[in-house]
């Protein structure tokens, strides 16, 4: 169980415009989240396997203090966002991306991790697009993907998409319910099973009823019948004016789609929404 309020949270950038859009987002939602902490990262890895000549390592140094410069740069603005209550940190190091999420979760201790990622159009541009979805495989931390257009202006409704198949072992509803404890907003509930005849079988009726048990009737709870996946949580997501997507990628199972290249694209780039993805 994941308790947001009162934990750090960390921001990965690679100092594009679609990392710092994300970084700003996370910043306000700080003040929400009353956050104590929030350490900007940039990760400056260098694959072994490429080298590096000597002749170069002035130029490294140089790019060093520069790319310190820049994180000095956002965490001014950041500054400006939070609540004024809140530290603001950079970090700089070699480490692989991947590897540093899970390390500085541990050792900072981190509730929240927060990218940007960009549109497909020019997806390959920017690292921090690239580097998502693979973050969003590695990452055990609640991770919280912000698509390039979106804005915070508050959080009032959010939607969880759930898959009635297992509840009790599969959902992380105590974490859910801290969350949205935290930011004070409306849940909605969104079984997203395609097949409609599902929803009348005693098994669904039971997972249903244990849904409701964890949530219960402050949230409201709803159907997709959409054979895509993604398209049927933003549409949805959309219709209801919604301000959040709250999914629970699982290794095996229904939501697996997520982390295919082709429809967490959907899920992120076609929709101003961000994405909170928490895992079991």
């Amino acid at each position: 169980m994941m308790n947001f309020s009162n934990q750090n949270m960390l921001i990965l950038t690679d100092f594009s415009d679609v990392a710092l859009n994300a970084a700003m987002y996370a910043a306000a939602l700080s003040r929400e989240l009353n956050v104590p902490n929030i350490l900007l990262y940039y990760s400056d890895y260098i694959p072994s396997t490429i080298d590096v000549p000597l002749q170069n390592a002035i130029r490294q140094e140089h790019e060093w203090k520069k790319n310190e410069e820049r994180l000095r740069g956002m965490k001014s603005k950041l500054e400006l966002l939070t609540n004024g209550q809140t530290n603001v940190n950079i970090r700089i190091d070699e480490r692989p991306l991947d590897l540093a999420v899970n390390e500085l979760g541990k050792t900072e201790s981190i509730g929240l991790v927060v990218m940007g990622i960009k549109g497909k159009s020019r997806l390959e541009q920017t690292l921090i697009g690239s580097n998502t979805i693979r973050i969003a495989r590695i990452c055990h931390i609640p991770l919280l993907i912000v698509p390039e257009e979106a804005i915070f202006t508050g959080i009032s409704k959010v939607v969880f998409a759930a898959e009635l198949k297992k509840v009790a072992d599969t959902i992380p509803d105590q974490t859910i319910n801290n969350f949205i404890q935290a930011i004070k907003a409306k849940l909605l509930v969104l079984n997203v099973d395609k097949y409609e005849e599902h929803r009348f079988n005693p098994e669904t009726k039971a997972e249903e009823a244990s849904l409701r048990s964890r949530f219960g009737e402050e949230a409201s709870y709803h159907y997709s019948e959409e054979g895509d996946v993604a398209r049927g949580i933003t549409r949805f997501a959309e219709e209801h004016q919604v301000d959040l997507i709250i999914a629970v990628p699982k290794e095996h199972g229904f939501f697996e789609s997520l982390f295919h290249r082709s429809l967490t694209r959907k899920m992120a780039y076609h929709t101003h929404i961000p994405l909170l993805l928490i895992k079991t």
